[in-house]
């Protein structure tokens, strides 16, 4: 799980910042709400392969 979320934070693009934004922003659309993120993707299936 915490590789999951390493990737997408590296893969959100530069509106991202561990201190600004949630851990649950990595699921979400762009803030803009027109495309999904790359690392909605990546973080959605890291968090359903690891469970609750």
């Amino acid at each position: 799980m915490l590789m999951g979320i390493i990737t997408s934070e590296a893969s959100y693009s530069d509106l991202y910042s561990t201190h600004t934004n949630d851990i649950s922003d990595l699921g979400a659309k762009r803030p803009d709400g027109t495309l999904l993120q790359p690392s909605a993707i990546i973080f959605n299936a890291s968090m359903i392969i690891s469970g609750p």
